[in-house]
């Protein structure tokens, strides 16, 4: 019987987690590809770390966009940017062979999305890239804290996002490290979602514990047979 109950309540939470995840998924805001190019560029006098130019820059500023389009909740349609400081963004090598990096940003890295983020605005924190090696393309995570804009409610007070970027070809970023090369790619693509519930999180783990206690049981039973 407690064997039962403990299978019924991981089924239930993990089901709820999921349906959640699924929900989230339908409920996002789609980023198109952009017309600039995310530039890394390597240096002599850094074995580890390379920086981070996101667009066309100007003496100033670097801006990279293109369009996008929400679905479900997010209807909506329109163009995004993302703005940042020149020489602003860094990214270091964490593990080559899984070619997993972490951004460091020194200034604020603004989001927008419609005219002047009248759908959706904020800041964005850029967390980790990762780029398979000897592939073409690198996945960079951000999350977002909503400033304002008609769809805030909509999402919440934060956001999670992942941009896809695609170079020309299969160069791995860390054979810039310690040289005064460079490469270029562009976004592809990207999501935006609502950032995950605390509750969400916890009901996972609720599933998850039982689950354990379960097996726990069941192995207990088994050994005392």
């Amino acid at each position: 019987m407690t064997s039962g109950r403990l299978t019924t309540a991981a089924l239930v939470a993990i089901g709820l987690m999921l349906g959640s995840a699924f929900s989230a998924a339908q409920n996002q805001i789609t980023l198109g590809g952009s017309a600039q190019s995310v530039t890394f560029q390597g240096s002599t006098g850094s074995s580890t770390t390379e920086n981070v130019a996101l667009g066309k820059c100007t003496s100033s500023t670097c801006v990279v966009g293109g369009s996008a389009w929400g679905q479900g909740t997010l209807s909506s349609s329109g163009s995004y940017s993302i703005t940042s400081a020149v020489n602003s963004l860094t990214v270091t090598l964490v593990n080559m062979a899984s070619g997993l990096w972490t951004f460091t940003q020194s200034s604020t890295i603004n989001f927008a999305y419609g005219p002047s983020g009248s759908l959706l605005s904020g800041t964005l924190d850029l967390s980790n890239l990762s780029q398979t090696p000897g592939t073409t393309a690198a996945v960079a995570y951000a999350a977002l804290t909503v400033t304002g804009g008609s769809l805030a409610s909509l999402i919440g007070t934060a956001g999670v996002m992942d941009v896809l970027i695609k170079f020309n070809t299969k160069t791995n970023l860390e054979s810039l490290l310690g040289t005064n090369n460079s490469i270029k790619g562009k976004v592809s693509s990207g999501a935006l979602t609502a950032a995950p519930e605390p509750s969400s999180i916890l009901l996972l783990g609720s599933g998850l514990f039982a689950a354990g206690s379960m097996l726990r049981f069941k192995a207990k039973h088994r050994s005392t047979r």
